[in-house]
């Protein structure tokens, strides 16, 4: 088999990443936006951004991840807005703030 000539993978351009939404966190399971490297000899661009679910898998210490498309499936918008005005919610908002301040600090 012969080998391809392909560049690396560049990485993901700045005006990119600002186009990303934040992560939602709920019930063990982030869900996240991520840009996809093609690759392909004719193409070779970023694709995207497309929707994933990160979670770990019981009995195994590894972080698995669920393609869901380009757009976040209607039950997890409808089940974030609904938990988006609990105190809980509000807290986790709250110190993940902050951890980002301290290291933004740094």
């Amino acid at each position: 088999m012969r080998s391809r000539n392909r560049n690396p993978k560049p990485p993901l351009p700045r005006r990119l990443k600002r186009e990303l939404a934040e992560p939602i966190h709920m019930a063990g399971v982030t869900y996240q936006q991520r840009y996809v490297w093609c690759g392909k000899m004719t193409c070779e661009r970023w694709h995207g951004p497309y929707w994933y679910a990160f979670f770990k898998t019981r009995g195994r210490n590894t972080t698995r991840a669920k393609y869901l498309g380009r757009m976040l499936p209607p039950s997890v918008v409808e089940a974030f807005m609904a938990d988006a005005g609990s105190e809980e919610h509000l807290a986790r908002e709250a110190r993940r703030e902050l951890v980002k301040r301290k290291r933004s600090k740094r």
